[in-house]
């Protein structure tokens, strides 16, 4: 009930888009959602709570998903800082997320959340924008290097998760 009221009192995400799943099982870097096509979900529908992206379903059946979490190592999408609007890709590396590709003139700073960027295609397909994915935990800047780079840790603990919300239609 509480992550029900959290949910949809959380600005930013539709909840008119918002379907809420228990998890059921848990796997190597992903969760088993008792929701699937019988409930309007597809491959590809992305996964939060409250304004924290947690993952993305990855297959469905008629009556249960799988989503495959951010920090998942085969995870690639598009990302920003919320105060210097630093612009960079972000990759899951097991068990947390590496903040990439930021040329070394950006800033990035310790402390700083990183969201989603925003990639959705004409199908509403893709990670929607400002999905919070974590906070900058350290920087790693060389001047040798082309690109400085920062690891991100999520705000939302994954192992402590019960109820996700899955966002579905366009």
């Amino acid at each position: 009930i509480h992550a029900l009221r959290d949910q949809f009192s959380t600005p930013g995400v539709s909840s008119k888009k918002l379907l809420p799943a228990e998890i059921i099982g848990t796997g190597d870097g992903s969760f088993i959602i008792d929701r699937g096509s019988s409930d309007g979900i597809k491959k590809g529908n992305v996964v939060v709570v409250k304004d924290s992206l947690i993952g993305r379903v990855v297959e469905v059946s008629s009556h249960v998903s799988v989503v495959h979490l951010i920090i998942k190592g085969d995870v690639l999408l598009s990302a920003q800082t919320t105060k210097t609007q630093t612009v960079g890709v972000v990759k899951g590396t097991g068990d947390e997320m590496v903040f990439g590709n930021v040329v070394l003139a950006d800033k990035l700073e310790k402390g700083d959340v990183v969201v989603t960027k925003g990639d959705v295609d004409k199908e509403g397909n893709g990670y929607p924008p400002h999905l919070v994915l974590g906070k900058i935990t350290s920087v790693n800047k060389r001047a040798s290097a082309l690109f400085q780079a920062a690891e991100v840790r999520s705000l939302v603990d994954v192992s402590k998760l019960e109820t996700i919300f899955v966002i579905v239609g366009n």
